[in-house]
């Protein structure tokens, strides 16, 4: 059985802003607006990667915080969250 380090798993939108403060060349703001776009657009190759999850209270989810910076940086720039030519 494979563990999971609970604690690197924080609130998506709270990993959003981080990332938003972080990257600010992409001109995204750590909005519940922008997060709320962005996941709609983006969320299923997230959880398919695993990189965010789906939570069973409220459809919250929760991102792992050692992939979700370069996972969302490369579904910016390429569309793939393993980077150019990957899904």
């Amino acid at each position: 059985m494979q563990t999971t380090n609970l604690k690197k798993w924080i609130p998506a939108n709270e990993a959003w802003k981080s990332f938003a403060q972080t990257h600010p060349e992409f001109g995204v703001r750590g909005t519940d607006n922008s997060w709320i776009h962005f996941q709609r657009t983006h969320a299923e190759k997230l959880v398919e990667a695993d990189v965010i999850r789906r939570i069973a209270y409220r459809g919250r989810m929760l991102a792992d915080t050692s992939r979700f910076e370069e996972a969302t940086f490369n579904l910016l720039t390429t569309g793939c969250v393993n980077g150019r030519g990957h899904n």
